[in-house]
């Protein structure tokens, strides 16, 4: 429907096939680590509720409406209600660091050259 040739027609295709296929991808392996990081930390831990907590982590690794370490935080009120409140800070800060330092890595490698405008319609669509 563009008046163009075909080229470049190919070439735009390409491009944004790409880019959607990146935002994909890097949506399922977040969700994948997230939710086998809060696995083996609430494990770990000790903390109750850790099928839904999992769950919940790779939901919001998905659906970015919360980030995924704010998962940990009703976790680290459970574990202050223990008098274990410095499990609770180790695993609130640990969860902040894999999103600071695993987030960033996964969409670098994933979504490469491709326009922001593109990437936001490919998360929210």
């Amino acid at each position: 429907l563009i008046p163009v040739n075909d080229r470049v027609k190919d070439v735009a295709v390409h491009s944004l096939t790409r880019g959607v296929r990146g935002v994909f991808v890097s949506c399922a392996k977040l969700a994948l680590f997230h939710a086998a990081f809060t696995w083996v930390t609430f494990r770990a831990f000790g903390v109750h509720f850790v099928y839904t907590s999992t769950l919940a982590s790779g939901a919001t690794a998905i659906l970015p409406l919360l980030a995924s370490w704010s998962v940990s935080v009703p976790a680290a009120l459970g574990l202050l209600a223990k008098g274990q409140g410095l499990k609770g800070a180790l695993l609130v800060v640990a969860h902040w660091v894999t999103l600071i330092f695993v987030d960033i890595d996964i969409y670098q490698s994933e979504i490469q050259v491709v326009h922001p405008y593109i990437v936001g319609l490919s998360v929210v669509g």
